[in-house]
């Protein structure tokens, strides 16, 4: 079953990094309204300077399926670092009833990737990952980009 789509003048967006957080959110100035934590398959998480998601059979990925107003968003993603993150359309499945929605998610361009992770970065998603009680394997692989 399809969840229905948010309502006009907000998009439906599946964040992967630290934007999982509402109450950094909120310190930006975005108010966002948490749908749920969800699994994004056939995707796997990368850090670089920041969290992206690429294309990976077999992988899934996890995040929180929120609502922001359509400036909000625009607003999070002009934002140093962030401006070259491009918009996909993906299906999530909320892990609370393993429904599934349709979403916003930005990716950084492939060619755009780091070789580096930023540990620190890594080590505040884990802990974001955790406390959004996503599988412990995955937050297990979020700790060991930390330890590099």
């Amino acid at each position: 079953m399809m969840k229905a789509a948010s309502a006009p003048g907000l998009q439906r967006v599946f964040f992967y990094g630290l934007f999982m957080d509402p109450a950094l959110l909120h310190g930006m100035g975005a108010r966002a309204t948490v749908i749920g934590p969800a699994e994004l398959s056939g995707y796997a998480l990368r850090i670089g300077d920041r969290a992206t998601l690429v294309r990976s059979d077999g992988a899934s990925a996890y995040g929180q399926l929120m609502d922001l107003s359509d400036g909000d968003v625009e607003r999070l993603y002009a934002a140093p670092g962030l401006s070259d993150y491009v918009p996909e359309r993906v299906r999530v499945r909320l892990l609370k009833d393993r429904s599934l929605d349709e979403a916003l998610s930005y990716h950084l361009p492939v060619a755009k990737l780091e070789t580096t992770t930023n540990a620190t970065y890594a080590r505040q998603l884990a802990d974001v990952a955790r406390s959004s009680g996503f599988p412990d394997d995955y937050c297990r692989y979020i700790e060991q980009l930390a330890d590099g």
